[in-house]
């Protein structure tokens, strides 16, 4: 099934819950089939996020309305602010999230931040498709005052990125040779790799996607540097096995490609030699730090 006949399905379910489900006031596509251009594979899900204006009623409450609506019967779980199920049509395994839509505006006018769950969740709020919405509804209003100050919440964030990103590789330095602490050095390095693709997306002024598609050609194309940076984080994925030093030195590759040169912000508010690589330099002898 390509994403076009996704969509209509989507559509049509959005359809049916709106008219099932008085309360709702809302009903849109979220996940990787709503902003990715290519066709849905046999593993994609459909992610449709159902926004209430009223409280939810309790799994057991739902879960029966759901089966005189829809003639199925499917388990509630009940999770921290929202109730999730899965429905199956047309072949397509949907997961279905309902949340009110004072949770959506909350989560809208938070301070942007570089937590996974948050990022993944703005990433969504950014590119959700409306599949239906009743008269009244403010959810369209609230989803477009988030796009509006999407770059610059974007832009914003590649500053603290970066220094988080600096932070982590003198961490790993520090603890990997100085305090002789491999494990946490390991733990560090590996976080300052996480750190600078996230930065990659934010200093083009685009949110990151979900961490599974970061890498990914699919969704990485579209950053200008995306070929030197899948190239060196190949390099340094083939070194898993060698010294920490020498693996930090192909982590500089990456982040050169990130870079581009030194000259695009926030970069270019450093010059020379970065303060997160001065502990390096004394190790390597003669060696050239590229």
């Amino acid at each position: 099934m390509n994403k076009e006949a996704a969509v209509a399905v989507a559509t049509e379910l959005a359809q049916r819950i709106t008219a099932a489900f008085p309360e709702v006031s809302a009903v849109c596509l979220g996940g990787s089939i709503a902003y990715a251009a290519d066709t849905v594979d046999s593993f994609s899900d459909l992610d449709i996020f159902v926004y209430w204006h009223a409280e939810l009623c309790s799994p057991d409450e739902f879960a029966a309305r759901w089966s005189a609506a829809f003639g199925t019967r499917t388990p509630v779980r009940r999770r921290e602010y929202f109730l999730e199920h899965r429905h199956l049509s047309h072949g397509l395994d949907i997961d279905l999230k309902h949340m009110t839509v004072d949770r959506v505006r909350r989560f809208a006018s938070q301070e942007p931040n570089l937590d996974e769950l948050y990022l993944e969740k703005i990433h969504s709020l950014y590119h959700y498709l409306v599949l239906a919405e009743v008269p009244g509804s403010e959810l369209r209003t609230i989803i477009d005052r988030a796009r509006a100050r999407l770059t610059a919440d974007a832009l914003g964030m590649a500053g603290y990125a970066l220094e988080t990103y600096g932070k982590q590789v003198y961490s790993a330095i520090k603890q990997g040779v100085l305090r002789e602490e491999p494990m946490a050095a390991e733990d560090c390095f590996d976080a300052a790799l996480h750190t600078l693709v996230q930065l990659a997306y934010l200093q083009s002024g685009q949110w990151p996607p979900p961490y599974k598609w970061r890498l990914a050609a699919t969704r990485g194309a579209c950053l200008p540097e995306w070929d030197s940076l899948h190239d060196a984080v190949a390099e340094l994925r083939a070194k898993r096995g060698e010294p920490l030093v020498e693996r930090l030195i192909t982590l500089r590759k990456v982040e050169r490609a990130v870079a581009g040169g030194y000259r695009r912000p926030p970069w270019s508010a450093f010059t020379g030699d970065h303060w997160w690589w001065a502990g390096l330099r004394p190790l390597l002898g003669n060696g050239v730090f590229v």
